[in-house]
């Protein structure tokens, strides 16, 4: 009896090479979604970069505009 429950114990205790098998899928699984997530998140950075990037040269722009037209008003 004693011998029994412990087999009984051991069986619904132990992982079968199916249940390692799920896992290994599972691991699988999950690192493809992480690869899938680090490309879309370069891709969200890239836009990012690429926005700032016309935010800043805009900026500029408008300073230089800003800073110039004063001075030709002063000579005009």
């Amino acid at each position: 009896m004693l011998a029994d429950e412990q087999v009984s114990l051991l069986n619904t205790n132990l992982a079968t090479q199916a249940d390692i098998a799920a896992i290994h899928r599972d691991i699988a699984a999950i690192h493809r979604d992480i690869a899938a997530l680090r490309q879309e998140t370069k891709a969200g950075l890239a836009d990012i970069k690429s926005d700032l990037i016309k935010w800043l040269v805009g900026a500029l722009i408008a300073q230089g505009g800003v800073i110039v037209a004063p001075l030709r008003f002063l000579q005009g």
